[in-house]
């Protein structure tokens, strides 16, 4: 799975890291699935944090997970929000003047987990319904949109085969027109 190249990528951390799944030709492929895509995933979202590792993979799932949860509103979501948050505090103070922030982790292999997970409340601070799944039945991705207007993960893959399904529907006529 090294080096594989995976849709939507440049989405905020927390969505990006909720679109490590999605599918391909009808397959469901998940980036995480083993330590290269974890490496590629660190990489691609600025966390080069070192050697990649299995307890990395694991507290980024858990949260990858959460974040699932939160964004389609099923029970227990917040509960496991509150749990990968649990695992980091910001401290702020001042230096020279300047409001700075530090982070202190109770692990430092949940620190890429904690992050996107702070991304999820920041882009919900911007806008409560911001995260959506994209409007195309058979896509998997999420997408962030402050306006609420944007309704595929994207206009050149997912909403052209909308547009085009629709277009077919009105212009094509039935076989039993024939």
């Amino acid at each position: 799975m090294e080096g594989m190249r995976r849709p939507l990528t440049g989405e905020p951390l927390a969505v990006d890291l909720i679109n490590t799944r999605w599918r391909h030709h009808g397959a469901d492929l998940d980036l995480l699935e083993t330590l290269d895509g974890l490496g590629q995933w660190l990489e691609e979202s600025g966390q080069d944090l070192g050697p990649v590792r299995e307890p990395v993979r694991a507290a980024l799932t858990q949260a990858r997970d959460a974040l699932c949860g939160a964004v389609e509103g099923r029970p227990g979501a917040e509960e496991a929000i509150n749990a990968v948050l649990a695992r980091g505090l910001a401290v702020r103070y001042l230096d020279k003047g300047r409001t700075m922030e530090r982070v202190l982790f109770t692990d430092d292999d949940w620190q890429p987990a904690w992050r996107a997970v702070v991304s999820y409340l920041d882009l919900t601070a911007l806008a409560a319904d911001g995260i959506r799944r994209c409007g195309e039945p058979d896509c998997v991705l999420y997408f962030f949109d402050p306006s609420g207007r944007r309704r595929w993960c994207s206009m050149s893959g997912c909403g052209n085969r909308a547009k085009g399904r629709r277009f077919r529907t009105r212009h094509v006529p039935a076989a039993s027109d024939r």
